[in-house]
């Protein structure tokens, strides 16, 4: 004899959680459930919720449970604690949608939530779904639901994956829009418990007080009167990112036609992805992303100024690190003050609350020097250059310096590397000509000069301006390791205006581990432009520049070499009208079509 409902319910129980049959008497309950705001906000449940909801809802339970052999997709159990028999926590249902596939729903009341009942509940029902011949369980969301994400998480299902603009969900209003879902599975066979790291966001303070604290420029919210122009930002916080967070968005889209990552601030279009993406990274072990806030020193004055976060996270414990500020907050060493906690935190091990990493890398412009500059304050090694293909959205970006650090790095290497900080060429400016560092724009120039036999192995008859963009970035590269410095000769004209580049000198060797004070240089001029003392004037003002002490504005060095071949009367002038003198010779140091050539190698030092 067929059973009917209640009794055809199977009652499941873990010794602290049992799914039973619903009843009338938990009708009460299931509205309140119903009209709790979280339970609005992340389900499709009718709106306003009413007591006729209710009964057609446990109506339609028992309907189900009576048609399961016949067709019936649908069986659903109340959730309760044994401790507390009879009163209703929730409820979790099983839909099936496919020969063995179905999918996990569940709604738990407000008094039940943060007790972990509702995980133990889907663990039983993902048994008794196993039970029933199932081998895959699905699980969906409204993006943004971290607590039905925790639990699906706690469970063993994967990672999530988001799908644009799937559910149909009515607002206070009752306008339908749709939004964002989350998908995620299960298989029988996988464990019932986490598959990934959950990162749970700290709060990081940074107090600036001792520093006299940073004045913020033209920020949304005006300073007080008689403060100037500016805020004075006296802590900077940390934070994880609030639904809230989207208002102080800038309304127009964001200018890159591509995905925004945690290191780029959306505009308001993009927030509810962007938002959505953060929360999902930090929940599947992927991402720690923070809110950067400025405390401006007075009640409410807490203002978003940008985002920092630890992203791309592997099962090594590598990361990178990405960050961007809004340009009011620019240019005032805030990220030197940021990323020592951050990375603290990163490596901390997780017992100590930290994130238990084991590398940092990031990868800003290879022009971005600011960048560059605030990494290596905090102990962080340029180790390369990454390259853009030529096929990228951005045309402005010719590559991607590399940066790096270990967990294992102790204090004396991270001092060590801080100490090679990128220090960009100074404007040096002489009567005849401007020196000052190489831009893209300058790159038709480059071109021109590196198509001249004498440019040496850069040399070649088809460089056109792409490549010599390209060596402009690479020799930014030298920048940020701290060996190199590179001036564009421009030549100076009667009314103070410099013209284009007809020349390119540059410093290198600067942070040899031998010869720690001691510095090279090497230079190129334009055939059509030599003769004119504008080289002379170049190798001075450069070697005036690494001889000056640092009090004086100088790079501190003890002496300049040069080597020129000893065919080359004409460099020879140069350097000797320059202070240079001669000190040795190489012989037949380098390859040229008639044999080898000797090298004259020549030196100025302060004491000359």
């Amino acid at each position: 004899m067929t059973t009917a409902f209640p009794d055809n319910v199977p009652m499941l129980s873990d010794g602290v959680v049992r799914l039973r049959a619903l009843t009338s008497d938990d009708l009460p309950r299931v509205v309140e459930q119903c009209q709790d705001l979280d339970s609005l906000r992340y389900t499709t449940v009718p709106r306003p919720y009413s007591d006729e909801h209710a009964k057609a809802f446990l109506t339609k339970v028992a309907t189900d449970w009576d048609r399961q052999d016949q067709g019936a997709t649908t069986l659903n159990w109340a959730v309760e604690e044994i401790s507390s028999p009879g009163t209703y926590y929730g409820s979790i249902e099983l839909r099936t949608t496919g020969h063995a596939t179905c999918e996990v729903g569940f709604l738990l009341h407000p008094h039940g939530r943060g007790r972990s009942l509702m995980s133990r509940a889907v663990r039983l029902a993902q048994a008794e779904a196993v039970r029933r011949g199932v081998t895959t369980i699905i699980w969906r969301a409204v993006a943004g639901n971290l607590a039905s994400w925790r639990v699906a998480w706690s469970c063993g299902f994967t990672a999530p994956i988001t799908h644009p603009a799937l559910i149909p969900q009515a607002d206070p209003a009752g306008i339908y829009h749709d939004i964002d879902e989350w998908m995620s599975s299960w298989r029988a066979g996988d464990p019932t418990t986490p598959r990934m790291t959950w990162y749970d966001v700290p709060t990081l303070e940074i107090d600036l007080t001792d520093l006299g604290g940073t004045y913020l420029g033209d920020l949304a919210t005006s300073p007080p009167s008689g403060s100037g122009p500016a805020w004075t930002c006296t802590a900077v916080r940390l934070r994880r990112w609030q639904d809230t967070d989207g208002a102080a968005m800038p309304s127009r889209p964001h200018p890159l036609d591509q995905p925004l990552d945690a290191g780029q601030l959306p505009g308001q279009r993009e927030w509810p992805t962007w938002y959505h993406a953060r929360l999902l990274g930090s929940a599947t072990g992927t991402e720690i992303s923070w809110a950067i806030v400025a405390d401006l020193g007075m009640p409410g004055t807490e203002q978003l100024i940008g985002t920092m976060a630890l992203t791309g996270i592997d099962r090594y414990g590598d990361a990178e690190l990405r960050a961007e500020l809004i340009p009011a907050a620019r240019n005032h060493g805030l990220f030197s003050q940021l990323l020592p906690t951050v990375l603290d935190h990163a490596f901390a091990p997780v017992e100590d609350g930290g994130a238990g990493l084991t590398k940092i890398h990031a990868t800003p412009r290879v022009d971005d020097l600011a960048a560059g500059m605030s990494l290596a304050r905090t102990g962080m090694t340029y180790v390369g250059l990454s390259r853009t293909p030529p096929s990228t959205a951005d045309p402005g970006d010719h590559g991607r310096a590399l940066w790096e650090i270990l967990r294992e790095d102790d204090q004396h290497s991270r001092e060590r590397h801080a100490t090679r900080v990128a220090c960009p060429p100074p404007r040096l400016c002489t009567p005849t000509v401007l020196l000052r560092a190489l831009t893209d724009t300058d790159a038709d120039a480059v071109a021109a000069l590196l198509r001249q036999p004498s440019a040496g192995p850069h040399s070649h008859l088809s460089v056109n301006s792409d490549d010599a963009q390209r060596w402009i970035a690479h020799g930014v590269g030298g920048i940020h390791r701290g060996s190199t410095m590179r001036w564009a000769i421009c030549p100076q004209q009667d009314d103070g205006t410099a013209e284009s580049p007809v020349g390119f000198i540059r410093a290198f060797a600067l942070n040899d581990s031998f010869l720690q004070d001691s510095a090279e240089i090497g230079y190129l001029l334009h055939p059509d432009h030599r003769g004119q003392g504008l080289a002379s004037a170049a190798v001075h003002a450069v070697t005036s520049y690494l001889l000056a002490a640092p009090e004086d504005g100088g790079l501190g060095r003890h002496r300049v070499t040069a080597r020129a071949l000893a065919e080359n009367v004409a460099s020879h002038r140069v350097l000797e009208r320059a202070g240079y003198r001669r000190w040795t010779v190489e012989p037949a140091a380098v390859p040229i079509e008639q044999g080898r050539a000797d090298v004259w190698h020549y030196v100025c030092s302060v004491e000359d």
